[in-house]
């Protein structure tokens, strides 16, 4: 047991070691936001319900919210490499996650619900800007690194969310709820001004400026075709991007509604969420101790087929549940964790070793766009059928169970392609396991 712990402590340090330049400025700072999120973004479906929303207007807000990100998107690219990637991260996070938490502290019905989900859309602008910081100065081998020290500050800040059950047991969700994302207004504001002195512009991102000085915002439309070419005569870079498209689009149902499903569809309480949230947290925690020493040594399809095998059954178990069934809610959240910590990461480095730097902001940009456009139909969907009678509530989960298939059916054909059952063009970019 001392040997593990000895192997494990030196190689999280030789790990971190790796981690340099803007990617550690943003590593360094991240746990001001994952603190802030995982404190409010659990209970945020069941704020929007108890200030007066009905489900059908949960799914509405943040169909609107995806309908507006769509838009942001197409141009998010085109504003990353103008700005440059240190002011497009500052500028968008001041408007989806500072100004966003202030709205939604002070939402009196849907309408101001609609403004903070407009308002949060512009992240699809610093998501872009925080990728391109996190890869373009670091090494593609190296790469999986920074991806697990991320998912390392998310497991442990997981474990801040039961703290609101302190607040939320004495005062109630919605008082709760407000003082908690004003005050993440402000801090996260001083958050984005710690990270944009950390923060340099690299050659790279310069030389896109310069060029994108030169080029009008209708441009970066235009841009979009030969993407989509690349991205097409690439079989193995479509079907990566399509599958990353999905995780991500999953993430978004499944935080907007798995706490109506958990609360309206099978009986609990408002305050298991944090005592989910506490779970999963511990069950990603022990799967990134046990994992981080084999990871290069694993086949990154298999383990993505693995967990995500383990994720949809998770939700299906949510799904056909009886009611009050604390055993099978427990195992269906560990089942989820050690998924998600396995998924998330893989996808994500596979990704980013793909695209090549010049042409990044533009890619990410473009995924952006699909994920949220994607998003925006489902979120709808989501929120009429959770607002169905009986089994309403659950059926959202039996809608990201379908998504995992198809994410299943996407590594298979990953799979055959590099076989090479299905030829693959010579500039295909290379994916490192």
């Amino acid at each position: 047991m001392k040997s593990m712990i000895r192997s494990f402590t030196k190689t999280m340090s030789s790990s971190f070691q790796l981690v340099q330049g803007n990617a550690r400025a943003c590593l360094l700072t991240q746990p001001l936001w994952s603190v802030t999120a995982n404190l409010f973004n659990p209970y945020l479906t069941l704020y929007l319900l108890a200030v007066g929303c009905t489900s059908d207007q949960v799914g509405l807000v943040n169909a609107i919210g995806m309908i507006v990100g769509t838009v942001v998107a197409v141009f998010a690219g085109w504003i990353t490499d103008r700005l440059g990637r240190r002011l497009a991260n500052a500028l968008g996070d001041l408007v989806c996650w500072a100004l966003a938490c202030l709205i939604w502290g002070l939402s009196q019905n849907v309408i101001w619900f609609i403004a903070a989900a407009c308002a949060s859309s512009f992240g699809r602008i610093s998501g872009v800007a925080w990728n391109c910081s996190l890869s373009e100065d670091i090494a593609p081998e190296h790469r999986v690194n920074i991806f697990w020290w991320l998912n390392v500050v998310a497991t442990l800040t997981a474990f801040v969310t039961p703290l609101m059950n302190l607040l939320i047991v004495p005062f109630g969700l919605v008082p709760a709820m407000r003082g908690v994302l004003l005050g993440s207004s402000g801090l996260l504001v001083i958050a984005i001004y710690i990270r944009y002195r950390m923060m340099k512009e690299l050659p790279v991102g310069r030389e896109r400026r310069e060029a994108a000085r030169r080029e009008s915002p209708l441009a970066a439309l235009k841009a979009y075709i030969p993407m989509l070419k690349l991205i097409f005569s690439n079989p193995l870079l479509l079907v990566y991007i399509l599958l990353r498209t999905l995780y991500y689009v999953q993430i978004g149902l499944k935080g907007t509604f798995q706490p109506i499903t958990v609360v309206q569809g099978l009986g609990f309480s408002n305050t298991i969420i944090g005592t989910l949230n506490l779970i999963t947290g511990a069950v990603m925690l022990l799967a990134q101790f046990l994992l981080l020493s084999r990871l290069r040594t694993l086949s990154a399809d298999k383990a993505m087929a693995v967990s995500l095998t383990t994720m949809t059954a998770s939700m299906l178990i949510l799904v056909f549940s009886p009611a009050h069934s604390m055993a099978l809610l427990i195992l269906s959240t560990m089942l989820s964790a050690a998924g998600t910590v396995v998924t998330g990461m893989l996808v994500d480095t596979s990704l980013a070793n793909a695209l090549p730097d010049s042409e990044r902001a533009q890619l990410l940009s473009l995924a952006t766009v699909l994920t949220v456009a994607f998003s925006a139909p489902l979120m709808w969907l989501g929120g009429v059928l959770s607002g169905l009678p009986k089994l309403g509530p659950r059926l959202p989960m039996a809608m990201i169970a379908i998504l995992f298939a198809v994410c299943l059916v996407l590594l298979w054909i990953a799979g055959r392609i590099k076989k090479g059952t299905i030829e693959i063009p010579r500039r295909t970019a290379n994916f490192s396991n």
